[in-house]
């Protein structure tokens, strides 16, 4: 069956390819790809191309073995090994401890950060957080998920 022969495969088709226009109009200095499964590995890749690339992994689904790649016909995780070799400049990340060794134990080669999902919110009463320690428009930054 050819790719984008089902309405969700077109549909994920046509976010890569719009979201890869944004990419080259924009021309950030990082792309942060935030996957709701490895399957989306490749579209990350064909949204990056060139441009440096923080992979995040959400709530990985403790299964025997991931499916393959929605673009690409081949298991996910070779698509993440490949990503993590042909590109030197590419960070991947979980959400949390859990995940980490769990994709280390799918992907041996890759070692993910661990960024917790969510930060505690501040009390209400709280004052507001002091800015950021980074100059305006020294950094461009494209989210895609």
């Amino acid at each position: 069956m050819a790719l984008g022969s089902h309405p969700y495969e077109r549909v994920q088709v046509l976010w890569a390819l719009s979201a890869r226009k944004r990419r080259r109009e924009f021309e950030p200095d990082v792309v942060h790809a935030h996957l709701a499964t490895p399957g989306l590995a490749s579209a990350a890749w064909i949204i990056a191309g060139r441009t440096p690339m923080v992979v995040t992994l959400h709530l990985l689904q403790r299964i025997p073995r991931w499916p393959k790649d929605y673009f690409a016909p081949i298991q996910s995780e070779r698509v993440l090994g490949a990503i993590s070799r042909a590109r030197s400049r590419s960070a991947f990340v979980t959400v949390s401890a859990a995940d980490k060794v769990y994709f280390e134990s799918v992907v041996p080669s890759i070692h993910p950060e661990v960024v917790v999902n969510a930060a505690p919110l501040p009390p209400v009463h709280a004052p507001p957080s002091p800015p950021l320690p980074f100059p305006e428009g020294k950094l461009k930054l494209l989210s895609v998920g």
